[in-house]
């Protein structure tokens, strides 16, 4: 095989994963946020493949993608590398609230991505909301607990109860979107 056909072929792979991977998240969380059934957390997971890299370089654009990812929403805090490049941590903090209301909720997360060579595999769980009483992340906390029990958020139904949920939802799977895309064109 060629050169020519091999890259159009890494491309039908990567455009076919990327399509797969959009479509598999639609039927899993359209109706609310996914749940890990072993620990009842809010969790979303997944896998990207890239061919033809290896995990520092892979790691060290990632790391670079994400510390300069900014979104109307919300924000990225920093990223810890640990020392034989395999694995990336850190939170961002995300605003659920799209209107102006006596409290502001917002989310905090914890995300996780293990790298290999070709390959990593994301973890976003440990969902923290917390509501404020000012137009600013560091108002007044008056309402703080795991998403899965906070009176803000319905996760198992975005029409029930409010937007929070569904903004959420929505933030957290447009950065991973962002962050697919990016891998995409590598």
């Amino acid at each position: 095989m060629n050169n020519k056909n091999m890259k159009q072929l890494r491309f039908l792979k990567r455009t076919f994963i990327t399509v797969a991977f959009f479509l598999i998240g639609e039927v899993i969380y359209s109706q609310g946020m996914p749940i890990d059934k072993t620990t009842g957390k809010v969790t979303y997971t997944g896998e990207v493949k890239i061919p033809q890299i290896n995990k520092a370089e892979l790691t060290d654009k990632i790391a670079i993608f994400l510390s300069g990812y900014t979104e109307t929403r919300g924000s990225i805090g920093n990223l810890y590398v640990n020392a034989n490049q395999t694995q990336i941590t850190g939170i961002f903090t995300i605003c659920a609230t799209t209107q102006t209301k006596a409290n502001l909720w917002y989310i905090n997360a914890a995300f996780t991505i293990l790298v290999t060579d070709n390959s990593c595999e994301y973890k976003i769980t440990n969902l923290y909301a917390y509501a404020t009483t000012a137009s600013s992340m560091y108002g007044n906390i008056v309402k703080d607990s795991a998403i899965e029990i906070s009176d803000g958020f319905d996760i198992h139904d975005f029409e029930k109860k409010n937007d929070n949920a569904k903004n959420a939802h929505n933030s957290i799977t447009r950065l991973l979107a962002d962050l697919n895309e990016f891998l995409r064109k590598i």
